[in-house]
This record gives structure tokens, C-alpha cells and sequence, in this order.
């Protein structure tokens, strides 16, 4: 005998097993945002108390952060320059970027890329190599190149 294909039976169960499928997909979607969010703050975190470290010894002055969607930065400013350097993260990935407006015509940049920055086996002196290099070849050796250029240019007026 053939057993009959029960509708109300199968829309039943369908409308169900979707409801229940959507609702924890609503949790887990919701738990994987917290958890990117936890992942930022804590990359946030642990890049600010490095920075800290560059402004009590001098290398920089000071640090904005702004808030881009879903993307953090970090501006790291010293004074008398008008290159900087630029940290941007979404907590998974991190982006650092050296912006040189010497000439103005054109910008030039460098950038180093880290992952897992939150992560508590990332190397943070590797970290602070690096981005130090950055600051120096963008801030420092720029500036004093375009002080040279600037003095030349004055020299040259006054003969």
C-alpha cells in the first residue's frame, strides 16, 4: 500500500526545524560578533600600550584614534612633520601604513601587514622593530631630508 504524502505533516516540520535554525543562527551570528569584537579591543589594547611605550621615549608625541566602520585607527603624530603613520585594524588583521606628503605633487607609502595580533603568542618586540623602522624611514629620515631640501632652498635664495 502506498502511503500517502502527508503536506500539512512535512510544512509543518519544515516551517519548525527553519524557525529553530534561523533563531540560533541569530545566536550565533550575534556570539561571532561579540567575539570580533572582543578580538578588536583586545588588538586595540595591546597596540595603545605599545604605543605608549614610542610616546615616553620621544619617538612620537602623540596617538589620535578614530573609528572608521568597522575599522580602527590609530594616527601616530610628531610634531613639526607632516608625514605619520597610520594603524588600522578590524581586530583580525592590521594594517600599518607610513604616508609621506614631502612633495606634495604626489604620497608615497609603506606598509606592514600583521594577523592575530590579539593573539597571546604574537611577537610584540618584532612588532615594535618593525613599526620603529616605519617611523624612521617615514618620519624621521623624511623630515630631515626635506630640512636639507628647505635649507638649500633659502641658501640659494640669498646668493
Amino acid at each position: 500500500m502506498k502511503k500517502p504524502i502527508d503536506v500539512s505533516k512535512i510544512r509543518d516540520m519544515v516551517q519548525s526545524e527553519h524557525t529553530k535554525f534561523i533563531s540560533n543562527l541569530g545566536l550565533h551570528i550575534q556570539k561571532a560578533n561579540a567575539d570580533h569584537k572582543l578580538l578588536e579591543e583586545i588588538t586595540i589594547s595591546k597596540i595603545k600600550y605599545v604605543l605608549n611605550i614610542f610616546i615616553e621615549s620621544k619617538v612620537i608625541d602623540t596617538i589620535m584614534e578614530s573609528e572608521n566602520g568597522p575599522l580602527k585607527t590609530i594616527k601616530l603624530i610628531k610634531s613639526n612633520t607632516d608625514n605619520f603613520i597610520v594603524i588600522t585594524t578590524n581586530g583580525l588583521s592590521t594594517t600599518v601604513t607610513g604616508m609621506n606628503y614631502f612633495i606634495l605633487s604626489s604620497n608615497e607609502e609603506e606598509e606592514l601587514r600583521f594577523c592575530n595580533m590579539w593573539d597571546e603568542n604574537f611577537d610584540w618586540y618584532e612588532f615594535s622593530t618593525k613599526l620603529l623602522d616605519l617611523i624612521h624611514s617615514i618620519i624621521y629620515e623624511r623630515k630631515y631630508a626635506f630640512d636639507i631640501k628647505i635649507k638649500s632652498i633659502l641658501e640659494d635664495c640669498e646668493t
